[in-house]
This record gives structure tokens, C-alpha cells and sequence, in this order.
């Protein structure tokens, strides 16, 4: 498998002594081109001639050539003959220059592609991460919810086990359900005993037999306040799922 990715190579390595050393490589000859190329449009006198360069291309000649690779006349003129025939460069030449052109330049000119990589390498571990860190919290917030209600079950337990004793009046004039959701209420609400039985009496007074009296009272008194002995509302009586909290 042929080697893969880009470098950033910059020009002035032309100006580096080992790389002036000559005679050049082929590869380095080739290398060379590609560093001495125009990287953007550009405009050049000739004598007096104004000669458009496009990204990609550079004038020079045969002769320049020469001396820059430390090469004679023919091995420049075969290399460039070479490089044509494997589709690497078109050149033309007349009695004042020869234009060389690198053929797929954006290819090699790194860049633009170098930005866009990074770029998409930059966009992608972003939502890599932020999907990472969307999972992470979540899983969290899952966990804390679960820890939640578990402290909340745990406590309810508690309260009711403790308590039990004191609802025996209620449950004469009461189903359990009702009892049970008063306690909730309590338990949610970080409430003492005193609290539960101010709301279950406040519920007797109201004739709240059961959960669908419950119900359609909480729906009735549309989110008023209850009496002043009590400091909750009605729109907290009604909390769905309390049943998981009989166990």
C-alpha cells in the first residue's frame, strides 16, 4: 500500500544548503518544481510581455533548469519528458521560456486541503464529543434521578414504618390510598408527621374518601391555596406513579 497523507513543506527550504547541493535527484528535481510553482494567480513581465500565471504554473527555461539541478541540457529535457508521460506535468517550450504546469495541483498544494482537514478532523471531535459528553450526562442525570427516587422510596419507608400507628384513626373514614398519597406528599415535600396530619384532616373535612375524591377535588380547587393550616396546594395532592412508593 502506497504511502498515505500530506506535510506541510515550506519554500524556503529551497535555501537550505543540503538542499542546494548538487546534482539534484530526480525525486528531489521533482519536489523542487512543486515547491517553485505558483500557489495563487499571478501576473509576470516577460521583456515586454505580460504573461498570466495560474496556480500551479511557472515560467522559467531549460537553461535555468540547468543550473538550478546541477543537470545537462538533455537530462532536464528527458525528466520533464518523463514526468509528462506519467501525467505529473505539462510543460511548453519556446525561444524565450517554458511554462511548466503541475497537473491536479490541489493535489499537492496543502494548504487549502490541510484547512478543510482540519477543520473536519476539528467538527468531528467536537460532536464526537459533545455526543460523548450528551451520553456522559445523561447517564448522569439518569443515575441521579434513579439515586433520587431511590432516597425518596428509602425515606417514604421510612416515614410510613414509623408512623403507621398514627394513620389508624384516618383509615375509618379514608381508604389506605389516600393515607398513603398524604404521606408521599410529606415525604416530598421534606415535611414532619404534623404536616401529613394537617393535610389528611384537612381532607376529612373536605369528605375525600378515596383517590377519585382526591382526584376531583385537586381538579376543583384549580390550584388554590388550602386552609391556612396547611401550606401546601392542591395542585401538588396529585403526583402520578405514588403507588410505586406502597412497596
Amino acid at each position: 500500500m502506497g504511502a498515505q497523507g500530506w506535510i506541510s513543506l515550506h519554500r524556503k527550504m529551497q535555501n537550505n544548503i543540503l538542499w542546494q547541493d548538487k546534482p539534484f535527484a530526480k525525486g528531489q528535481a521533482w519536489i523542487d518544481i512543486l515547491l517553485s510553482v505558483n500557489h495563487k494567480e499571478n501576473e509576470v513581465l516577460l521583456g515586454n510581455e505580460v504573461v498570466k500565471v495560474e496556480p500551479g504554473e511557472m515560467i522559467t527555461s531549460i537553461r535555468k533548469l540547468c543550473d538550478r539541478w546541477g543537470w545537462s541540457n538533455t537530462k532536464v529535457k528527458n525528466f520533464l519528458k518523463l514526468l509528462t508521460n506519467q501525467e505529473m506535468i505539462s510543460y511548453k517550450s519556446d525561444t524565450k521560456k517554458t511554462v511548466v504546469k503541475v497537473l491536479n495541483y490541489s493535489d499537492y498544494q496543502g494548504l487549502d486541503n490541510c484547512k478543510n482537514d482540519a477543520k473536519t478532523y476539528q467538527k468531528h471531535n467536537q460532536n464526537t464529543s459533545k455526543t460523548h459528553q450528551k451520553h456522559t450526562n445523561n447517564n448522569v442525570n439518569n443515575d441521579l434521578i434513579m439515586k433520587n427516587n431511590e432516597n425518596k422510596k428509602k425515606k417514604f419507608k421510612i416515614f410510613f414504618e414509623e408512623n403507621v400507628d398514627k394513620f389508624e384513626n384516618y383509615l375509618q373514614q379514608m381508604s389506605e390510598a389516600v393515607i398513603l398519597k398524604a404521606c408521599k406528599i410529606s415525604v416530598e415535600k421534606d415535611k414532619p408527621l404534623a404536616y401529613c396530619r394537617a393535610v389528611l384532616n384537612d381532607w376529612t373535612q373536605k369528605g375525600i374518601e378515596d383517590i377519585d375524591d382526591l382526584k376531583t377535588a385537586a381538579k376543583n380547587a384549580k390550584n388554590k391555596d388550602s386552609p391556612d393550616n396547611c401550606d401546601y396546594k392542591w395542585k401538588d395532592h396529585f403526583i402520578d406513579d405514588w403507588d410505586r412508593f406502597k412497596e
